[in-house]
């Protein structure tokens, strides 16, 4: 894993637009507002919080102290936002090991505890969070509208 670089916004944004139908049949809504979008993507890049796998084919991004879990999660901690995969790999296993890779980044960063949420009808994700040791936190509603469940996890 490493932080994203300029020259990877083309591939994510690829990979994010090629995502959108698949997210519209699995949620109805969930990523049909255009966003994550290119800008989104280069504000990660900007702040230095987005992250690619080393085969380029998975990526996410994360946010320190969210204002959208400010009532949920006791500060610091790092909420993960925007993950994707390229078509090619999807169910096989690149995002669960971006998320291990992420978990030892934020350890090492002193974050000891993150964040999840993803639609309620994204069953693929809410899988793939079960699996990865998160536990329920609530409801939550991101930019303060878009309702979400939300999942969290304590680093040790």
């Amino acid at each position: 894993m490493r932080k994203i670089k300029e020259s990877d916004i083309d591939n994510i944004v690829r990979m994010i637009d090629e995502a959108r139908p698949e997210m519209k049949e699995l949620t109805g809504d969930q990523w049909q507002d255009g966003k994550p979008n290119r800008d989104s993507i280069l504000e990660y890049l900007r702040l230095g919080t987005g992250f690619i796998d080393e085969s380029e084919k998975a990526f996410l991004a994360i946010k320190i102290d969210d204002v959208d879990y400010k009532e949920l999660l006791k500060s610091p901690y790092a909420v993960i936002h925007s993950v994707v995969s390229d078509k090619s790999a999807r169910g096989k296993g690149y995002v669960k090991k971006l998320f291990k890779e992420i978990e030892q980044y934020l350890i090492g960063e002193g974050i000891k505890i993150v964040g999840i949420d993803t639609h309620p009808k994204n069953i693929k994700m809410l899988s793939l969070i079960d699996k990865s040791g998160y536990k329920e936190l609530g409801d939550v509603y991101i930019e303060g509208t878009k309702y979400r469940i939300a999942f969290y996890k304590e680093l040790i």
